[in-house]
């Protein structure tokens, strides 16, 4: 399995050699502007290497498979409402697929999502996207308020980071 190292926010990535515990920070500007995932072959001094994977994305990101509702406004009037499922989460937003053709988005549109995380309470949560991505019927989606940290949501994605570190 190729592991993953996300960049900091000074585009380095701090890599830990498992055979020597040695923890060194490299300079990943070079690999920002490739579109695709890079997979870069790392080497310690004492000779161990390993293949990572660059992940560019800020946060973790959980798939699942949310069933939900979108409800679309313009000028105070509801203009578009359907279901959806939710096929990605982050603490800053999300990836949706809408179950309908009718309806066509842009970026910056605003919706209202309605969805229950898969968590042991069934978390409901109601929050206000707007559109940043369209891919189809996909949307990629960022939570109107981010500058305080969603409660709900990061409990939900620590849970699920500390499992997958456990099974890996």
């Amino acid at each position: 399995m190729v592991e993953k190292t996300f960049l900091s926010d000074s585009n380095t990535a701090q890599f830990i050699c498992i055979a020597c515990n040695r923890q060194f920070i490299v300079d990943m500007t070079e690999y920002l502007n490739i579109p695709s995932i890079v997979k870069i072959k790392v080497k310690c001094k004492c000779g161990h290497s390993w293949t990572t994977a660059i992940e560019k994305r800020r946060h973790f990101r959980k798939n699942v498979h949310l069933t939900g509702t979108y409800k679309y406004r313009e000028h105070g009037k509801e203009d578009a409402y359907g279901s959806m499922t939710v096929l990605n989460i982050s603490r800053k937003g999300l990836k949706i697929k809408l179950h309908d053709d009718e309806h066509h988005f842009k970026d910056g549109d605003w919706l209202e999502v309605t969805f229950r995380l898969d968590n042991q309470t069934r978390t409901l949560l109601k929050r206000m996207v707007h559109v940043k991505n369209v891919f189809g019927n996909c949307l990629g989606v960022a939570f109107s308020d981010t500058k305080h940290e969603d409660a709900d949501i990061g409990f939900y994605l620590l849970q699920h980071l500390c499992t997958e570190q456990v099974k890996s």
